[in-house]
């Protein structure tokens, strides 16, 4: 019984919405932990290595982290913001369709860095078979989560489409 109330509890949409913005904040501090450690272990690389093409490599890997972040950042921030929105009962609209497509672009955009900065890197460094196959997979779901995230993009920017067509009618 007490478990029932807790589940309809869930299910309601402010308590839903408050939950991914707390889910969203937790993932923006992780991500954050995760680009101190990666540019971390570069400087650290950087220090140890002597001149030539692994400090390039190690730059390149650096400069990647950094822009990766700022895409993720600013598609954490629009997300945090679309879920505002959605908690007060707005969903199909315009402007939270805008808001998908550009979560959309941000992730497209990381995963494209990660491709290159990984082919910079790659080319760079041998022995890296590891590393490679590790930030590949990274570069797969950043693609996979922009495809999403567009496909979501189209269904809300539709569904706004048919929700002004029927205040239009009514």
């Amino acid at each position: 019984m007490q478990n029932t109330r807790l589940f309809e509890k869930l299910n309601e949409a402010p308590v839903v919405f408050a939950l991914l913005r707390a889910t969203t904040v937790a993932v923006g501090l992780l991500g954050t932990l995760l680009a101190l450690i990666l540019v971390n272990f570069g400087l650290f690389a950087l220090s140890t290595t002597p001149t030539g093409m692994d400090n390039v490599a190690g730059a390149a890997g650096i400069a990647t982290v950094v822009l990766v972040s700022l895409c993720c950042y600013a598609a954490l921030i629009a997300f945090f913001r679309l879920c505002g929105r959605l908690s007060r009962g707005s969903a199909f609209t315009r402007e939270n369709a805008e808001a998908m497509r550009r979560i959309a672009r941000l992730l497209l955009a990381a995963g494209i860095a990660v491709l290159t900065g990984l082919l910079a890197v790659g080319l760079m460094v041998r022995g890296l078979t590891v590393t490679l196959l590790w930030c590949s997979s990274f570069a797969l779901a950043f693609l996979g989560a922009s495809l999403l995230a567009h496909a979501l993009s189209v269904l809300v920017r539709r569904a706004a489409a048919l929700q002004d067509d029927c205040d239009l009618t009514v």
